[in-house]
């Protein structure tokens, strides 16, 4: 007896000890649910970037830009010109060699000759700078003469007393070029004679005869023969031509030139371009666009003429450049979920406007766009511009500070593909084998699994080269007994999606080995074996059970939500009548199209009096169906009145129960008022509660943006948000005050999830029925 109650101590012990392994299996499967696990992959997008810059350089001879990056592409360039001159120039009078001197020098108080000249002769206005003269002073010269631009006597071709320039002579011992320079104080003279000067006149004041200076003149072949040479001894000499002192101005002809006129062109890339004549002279214009190349930071422009002067010009440009703008990415992939993508980029403005264009993937929706305002991000979605039908995002100049990090996130659908599984269950040390079918034979593949404790890790990541891929896993002897969930992961550059399946692994029962009579087997040991293998094979079905239940309650709620919208989307029409007579009580209409309801109810009534029955819809429902004009008119019945939906496509079962609710309701209410009916419709108003009760036909309503309910005491989420700026486009676009449930949502199909957001708006007041 004591034996029998140990053995009934024992299996309790033992069923108890399996009922708890069971329930910690239970526990650990709920840790591991898969709704929450998901795979985050690493991409780059790159953006445009566009940017013009303006300024102005003023007196120059060529065109020099700093650009900020050499990462930019010039795509257009403007110039405007203004003030096109001739530059700074040494004109050569004369220079040959064969030449002969005259001289400054002092003999006797009676004969001095103190004073050289020569005729310049100005042919357009133009500034002195300074004069080369060729010539030297003997050594001893004691007294300093002065060198000067003296007004020209017509009459006798020599100088005469007016002084427009005077400087101390720069002069040496030795035979040479000397420079007299006038920049400190540039005279400017207009066309017309003057002549330079070497002004001795100091030496009539000495007696000092080793005070000689020298400037030699050619005259054999002198190159410009025509100038009058004159002397001073006691008074100036009458000029006299072929014997021209030898001189160099430096000067710049201060005359405005068309560009045409000096053949007048830009170097760009390697390539010249003409400067076309402006509208006056003086000024000129070259535009050039479709233009793809990189400059160097300095941005360098020569100009060129057919002179061999350069110019000195003012410039207005205007460039335009394009730059490539790389975005880290992340793809958030979720089972059951929209995947999440999220972009983060940084830019500089360096230019005067700067934009950025990003041509976003066309399954993204739900688009949110934030930058960081140095107090965390704020959302900035309205300020961008999208240009939906293209797929566009343009960050105008307005949008984009000094520099800053940007964010874009947005939802794109989950790519549905198969997983193939041999079977489900699996023993460990054996080599698991599943093959994929992906959607795109382009892309990767992620195989991660997630073990009983709920712990993922990725078991291998392929490439895509085929339309099936073989996915194989040798499972590791340490693996336990329980439900596992295998999950693979699809991605490309543009769409990504998961598919999972959940399976077992079990540890297979290994035969006891027959006992030796030296080495008896324990029973207590054999117990516990069984134990174990009975509580995994427990645990493995109810975990299995459970995620299947699970699974299953999860797919018959969300086909609940889509049946409840899809109903109600295809209603059209909807009227009570009184029965007997036909005559209707109350009416209303959720389509555009033209109903005629006494026609419709005057049709069924005529039915009923020849006898015609309708079909049932159920066996369970009051609820007839006809098919009427394409459409199908649904009739509920209660007592005294009838109640006839006319819509596109048969509803789902609990819509036709929805119906008999409602017509008992009505009855209730208007029963006695539908008996006395005396035409009079308005009692009958309120029919139009019982209907939003109970159909929820709120959700057809047009329905306006009240903005003011948007403000931060009411909490909205990132995808509601979502919607609110999808209805305010879809205002903006059709002009209207007003929208539709069915414009918001992705071709018009009704997602679970979609519902929730549209439906919390309502129920916050951002989205507001118009009830008419």
């Amino acid at each position: 007896m004591v034996k029998i109650k140990r053995k009934i101590l024992v299996l309790t012990a033992l069923f108890a000890l399996i009922l708890l392994l069971s329930l910690l299996q239970i526990v650990n499967l709920s840790h591991a649910q898969i709704n929450g696990n998901s795979l985050s992959i690493n991409n780059t997008f790159e953006m445009r970037e566009f940017a013009e810059d303006l300024g102005q350089i003023l007196n120059t001879s060529s065109i020099d830009i700093q650009l900020p990056s050499d990462q930019w592409n010039i795509t257009e360039v403007e110039l405007n010109f203004t003030e096109i001159k001739l530059k700074r120039e040494i004109e050569v009078v004369e220079d040959k060699e064969f030449y002969g001197q005259n001289y400054i020098y002092y003999t006797n108080p009676m004969f001095k000759r103190v004073n050289l000249g020569v005729q310049l002769n100005i042919l357009e206005t133009t500034t002195i700078y300074g004069v080369y003269i060729y010539g030297r002073k003997v050594p001893g010269t004691v007294i300093d003469i002065k060198f000067q631009i003296n007004g020209y006597d017509e009459t006798n071709n020599g100088p005469n007393n007016t002084i427009y320039r005077q400087i101390d002579l720069n002069i040496s011992y030795t035979d040479g070029w000397y420079y007299q320079d006038f920049s400190s104080s540039p005279k400017t003279l207009t066309k017309g004679n003057y002549s330079l000067v070497m002004n001795g006149t100091e030496i009539e004041d000495i007696t000092d005869k080793d005070s000689i200076y020298y400037w030699k003149f050619n005259e054999i072949e002198p190159i410009t023969p025509n100038l009058y040479i004159s002397e001073y001894v006691n008074s100036w000499s009458i000029g006299k031509v072929n014997s021209t002192y030898l001189h160099k101005i430096v000067q710049k002809r201060n005359v405005i030139y068309w560009p045409e006129v000096l053949s007048m062109r830009a170097e760009i890339d390697g390539q010249d371009y003409d400067i076309l004549n402006g509208s006056s002279e003086g000024t000129g214009n070259l535009t050039l666009t479709g233009l793809n190349f990189a400059p160097t930071l300095n941005f360098n422009i020569p100009i060129k003429t057919n002179q061999s002067i350069q110019l000195v010009f003012n410039v207005n440009y205007s460039i335009k450049a394009e730059g490539i703008l790389y975005s880290d990415s992340t793809v958030l992939i979720t089972e059951n979920q929209p995947n999440l993508w999220s972009l983060t980029f940084n830019t500089t403005r360096y230019f005067i406007t700067h934009s950025i264009m990003f041509y976003y993937l066309k399954s993204w929706i739900n688009l949110f766009i934030s930058r960081d305002s140095g107090q965390g991000f704020e959302d900035i979605t309205l300020d961008i511009t999208n240009n939906e039908i293209d797929h566009i995002l343009i960050f105008s100049n307005d949008t984009i500070i000094n520099a800053g990090s940007y964010q874009i996130k947005a939802n794109s659908p989950n790519i549905d593909f198969n997983l193939i599984f041999p079977n489900y269950e699996w023993e460990i040390e054996k080599k698991l084998q599943f093959s994929v079918e992906p959607p795109i034979i382009q892309g990767n593949l992620t195989f991660v699994l997630i073990n009983t404790l709920g712990f993922s890790e990725i078991i291998d990541v392929k490439e895509v080269n085929s339309e099936e891929i073989v996915f194989t896993f040798d499972i590791p002897s340490t693996y336990l007994n329980g439900t596992y969930i295998a999950k693979v992961y699809w991605n490309n550059n543009t769409d990504a999606g998961v598919q999972s399946q959940v399976f077992s692994i079990t540890i297979p029962e290994t035969p006891p080995s027959e006992p030796t009579p030296s080495e008896p087997l324990n029973p207590r040991l054999i117990i516990l074996i069984v134990s174990a293998s009975v509580g995994a094979t427990l645990t493995g079905f109810v975990s299995y059970r459970v995620v299947k239940s699970m699974r299953i309650k999860r797919a018959e709620e969300a086909q609940k939500v889509y049946n409840k919208c899809m109903d109600i989307l295809n209603l059209d029409y909807l009227m009570v009548t009184e029965k007997k007579s036909g005559l209707n009580v109350y009416e209303q209409k959720f389509t555009g199209k033209e109903m005629n309801g006494t026609l419709i109810s005057g049709f069924l009534q005529a039915l009923h009096l020849f006898g015609i029955k309708l079909t049932k819809v159920e066996d369970q429902s009051q609820t007839i169906k006809l098919e009427y004009a394409n459409s199908i008119v649904l009739m509920t019945e209660f007592v005294n009145l009838r109640l006839i939906l006319i819509m596109r496509e048969s509803p789902s079962k609990n819509f036709l129960y929805s119906l008999e609710d409602l017509a008992y309701d009505i009855y209730k209410e208007y029963g006695n008022l539908v008996e006395d009916f005396n035409g009079d419709i308005k009692p009958f108003k309120g029919i139009e509660e019982l209907l939003r009760q109970h159909l929820n036909i709120s959700f057809i309503y047009p329905l306006k943006l009240v903005t003011k309910a948007s403000s931060k005491k009411i909490k909205i989420n990132q995808d509601e948000r979502a919607y609110i700026n999808k209805a305010f486009s879809f205002m903006k676009q059709t002009k209207k005050d007003y929208f539709y449930i069915a414009s918001l949502l992705p071709e018009k199909i009704c997602s679970p999830k979609n519902i929730d957001y549209i439906m919390n708006l309502i129920e916050k007041n951002i989205f507001q029925p118009i009830i008419k």
